[in-house]
């Protein structure tokens, strides 16, 4: 499927992307640098999605849309989940997350899985980090949950840079364990 991975602070948020784009039924590699997020209301907010790029693409340039248009994260989520109901067939997953900087200049973002249907929405508060990851790997949550704390505490997450570094480390691990994520990568930082 692929790897994205969102990292936030009350100062940042940093969104981590592998290229690699797969067809949903032949399995065949069809581009290796691809970007799997899109930039909105002059790069202060993103959305970022994994699964079938040719539905995923379309929901998300929407999104963009309504972003650069005032309307608040919170009501795009709720047309994100909405657009996901009734345009994407129940037997193919799919992952988004949007967010950056809301209208009171906060740090703040959203995720949605398909597969689970969960909806989830990040604040960062203090000196705690707020993070998720799109993926459908056939690597455990848990096990790249521990990855990726690890390398945290390697790397720091005072700055934008700190933790790019881990996502990128992260990345690594995953694309060397499921050959649906590759090496290349794409990385946004959002600063208050």
């Amino acid at each position: 499927m692929s790897f994205v991975s969102i990292v936030a602070t009350t100062g940042f948020v940093t969104v981590m992307s592998d290229g690699r784009v797969k067809d949903i039924v032949s399995g065949e590699i069809i581009q290796e640098d691809f970007q799997k997020f899109i930039k909105a209301n002059d790069s202060k907010a993103f959305i970022a999605y994994v699964g079938n790029r040719e539905s995923c693409e379309p929901i998300a340039l929407n999104l963009k849309n309504a972003i650069e248009e005032g309307i608040s994260f919170d009501i795009v989520q709720t047309i994100l989940i909405s657009a996901v109901k009734k345009l994407i067939p129940e037997h193919l997953t799919v992952m988004f997350a949007l967010g950056g900087l809301n209208s009171d200049n906060e740090i703040e973002f959203y995720s949605f899985n398909s597969r689970e249907n969960t909806n989830s929405h990040f604040k960062p508060a203090n000196d705690v980090i707020s993070y998720t990851f799109l993926n459908n790997t056939s690597i455990a949550r848990k096990d790249f949950e521990g990855e990726f704390v690890r390398n945290l505490r390697e790397t720091g997450f005072q700055s934008p840079t700190s933790t790019i570094q881990a996502q990128k480390l992260l990345n690594r691990y995953i694309a060397s364990r499921d050959e649906t994520v590759n090496n290349t990568t794409f990385r946004l930082s959002i600063k208050k």
